[in-house]
């Protein structure tokens, strides 16, 4: 049976204030997504979602009014003069207001209000088909700062015209900035996302990034850079290709979810002639439809995403495949390998 949201009423106790509703100059916004819907005469519901959104009861007359000039320009002092103009409560208004912002329903117009994506630096490695619409994907997403690692030749099949460039990270490159040129990514203040090629994977030659998306276009990635990574104790994200189709995943956070070598392992234990066809899988470049390119690139952002805002990724522990035999999404779970040195780390 479905749940309803929780239930807020004007009798109960004072809302417990957000941090953010206690602070100087705190001018709440009700943000677009969020509805106001009326349930009865003297009840509203904000939000559709179970798990997020509120119903308030004991809700005056005009306050369904009252509650769509929250845009950040107001403060409760003018939340509670508003409202004798309405003929509501003040304090009752306040109350009400402080309750949703509690509900995690209210933004302050003193936060940012960028997405986590916009935090972090990210690197990634290959630019080929997958890495050209990862790049995209997460620029869209209001990446600023991407660091771009392939040394390989330009691909003409992905950049038919790759102007002076001679690899495919600086294809890449002259591509993001063609198209993202004057921060169209975001809010017009937003600056030019910063794009720069990195000579290799490891070097540090870049301010170091918080991320890196390997995504080499090979049937399977040079396995040196994930060991890296896990030894420095670097958070990574795997897509590549797959026959007719892509995977995403494993996101590898070192010590915490299996990496790789785990599942090299888990296959080597199911296959004694995994190693050998992993040697070869590692030299073999596989094109990918562009329609499962742009799959598996908004997925990846949507992990990422949830990455910077401090959650742990669906793909954290397991793999999402979809190919073009039947484009079903699979989840395969991977368990981290009692042989591999990554346990160390937890």
């Amino acid at each position: 049976m479905p749940e309803q949201p929780r239930h807020a009423n004007r009798t109960a106790g004072p809302a417990e204030p957000s941090r953010s509703a206690t602070a100087a100059g705190y001018r709440p916004r009700l943000p677009p997504w969020v509805p106001v819907l009326r349930r009865g005469p003297d009840e509203l519901q904000l939000g559709t979602d179970p798990a997020t959104g509120l119903i308030l009861s004991g809700v005056p007359d005009r306050f369904e009014e009252l509650l769509t000039l929250l845009d950040g320009t107001l403060t409760l002092t003018d939340v509670g003069a508003l409202a004798v103009a309405y003929g509501i409560d003040p304090d009752l208004a306040v109350h009400l207001v402080r309750a949703i912002g509690s509900a995690g329903l209210l933004a302050s117009a003193a936060e940012a209000i960028d997405p986590p994506t916009a935090r972090i630096r990210v690197r990634l490695v290959g630019a080929g088909m997958l890495g050209l619409a990862i790049a995209t994907a997460l620029l869209g997403a209001g990446i600023t700062r991407l660091d771009i690692v392939d040394t390989d030749p330009v691909d003409p099949t992905v950049y038919p015209r790759p102007g002076l460039a001679t690899t495919q990270a600086d294809a890449l490159r002259l591509r993001l900035r063609a198209r993202f040129r004057g921060g169209s990514t975001g809010p017009p203040d937003r600056p030019s996302p910063a794009v720069q090629v990195a000579r290799h994977w490891n070097k540090p030659d870049q301010p170091a990034p918080d991320l890196t998306v390997i995504a080499t276009g090979r049937a399977e990635p040079d396995r040196a850079i994930g060991e890296d990574y896990v030894r420095a104790d670097h958070p990574h994200l795997y897509v590549r290709p797959l026959q007719a189709g892509a995977v995403i995943g494993p996101f590898v956070l070192p010590g915490r979810t299996p990496c790789l070598a785990c599942l090299d392992r888990v296959r080597r234990d199911a296959d004694p002639a995994w190693p050998g066809l992993l040697a070869q899988l590692c030299r073999l470049s596989v094109p990918v439809l562009p329609l499962l390119a742009a799959w598996a690139a908004s997925t990846a952002v949507v992990q990422i995403a949830c990455w910077a805002a401090d959650g742990e990724p669906g793909t954290a522990g397991c793999t999402l495949e979809s190919t073009s035999t039947d484009y079903q999404l699979r989840v395969r779970p991977w368990p981290m390998h009692p042989a591999c040195g990554c346990w160390w780390a937890a």
